[in-house]
C-alpha cells in the first residue's frame, strides 16, 4: 500500500478516535497547559503561534494564556487564499477574527505579520519520533519548513494521548514536531536540531 493510501486510512480512524476522546476527557485543555514543563515556559520563545480549534481538535488558549503570561506573544496562523500559504498573524484576546469557507476563523488581513519561534499545532496523530500526521494539505509542513530555514523553531503537537500510534507513514516534506504535550504527558521529541 502507498504512503498516500496509508496516511489517509490512519486520518480516517483517528477523526472518528479523536471525537471520542474529546467527550471522554473535557478537562484536556487545563490539563495540557499544567503538563509543560516549567523550565520551557520563560524561555523558549518571544513570539509564539497557537491556533483555533476545529472539530474535534483540543482547545490550545490555556496553554497560549500560560506562555503569554510569561512574556511571549501571540499570534495565529492565517492561510492566505491566493497562494494557500500560512502566515503567522499577531493576535490578542477579543480582537476581530473573519471566517474562511471551511469555516475557519483566522485574524484580519490587515493585521501584523511575525515570525513566531513557538507554534502550537494541531493534529490527528502523532508517534514518539515527532512525526505528525495532519489533515493533508501541508499547509503547516511549508509553513514550518520556511520559518526553520532561518531560525530555531519548536513546533508543540496538542493532542490526546490517545491519538499517539507506533508509526506515522512519512513523506519527505514532513516537518518533524519537537514535543508533544497530551493531557498525560510532555513528550520531548529528539529529531536532532
Amino acid at each position: 500500500m502507498d504512503i498516500a493510501k496509508q496516511k489517509y486510512d490512519l486520518r480516517e480512524t483517528m477523526k472518528i478516535l479523536r471525537v471520542k476522546l474529546k467527550s471522554k476527557t473535557p478537562d484536556a485543555p487545563s490539563l495540557i497547559s499544567s503538563n509543560i514543563p516549567d523550565v520551557l515556559v520563560p524561555a523558549i520563545a518571544t513570539e509564539v503561534s497557537s491556533y483555533l480549534p476545529i472539530g474535534s481538535e483540543i482547545a490550545p488558549m490555556i496553554l497560549a494564556q500560560k506562555l503569554i503570561s510569561k512574556g511571549s506573544a501571540l499570534s495565529l496562523p492565517r492561510l492566505e487564499k491566493e497562494n494557500g500559504k500560512i502566515v503567522f498573524v499577531r493576535w490578542n484576546f477579543g480582537d476581530p477574527l473573519e471566517e474562511t469557507t471551511f469555516s475557519i476563523n483566522q485574524p484580519l488581513e490587515n493585521s501584523n505579520y511575525v515570525s513566531p519561534e513557538l507554534i502550537l499545532v494541531p493534529l490527528l496523530a502523532f508517534d514518539r519520533s515527532g512525526s505528525r500526521l495532519g489533515y493533508g494539505k501541508g499547509h503547516y509542513d511549508r509553513a514550518i519548513k520556511a520559518l526553520r530555514l532561518s531560525k530555531r523553531v519548536n513546533v508543540f503537537g496538542v493532542a490526546f494521548a490517545g491519538q499517539e500510534v507506533a508509526a506515522i507513514p512519512t513523506e519527505p516534506h514532513d516537518e518533524k514536531l519537537d514535543w508533544v504535550i497530551t493531557e498525560k504527558e510532555a513528550i520531548e521529541i529528539d529529531i536532532g536540531n
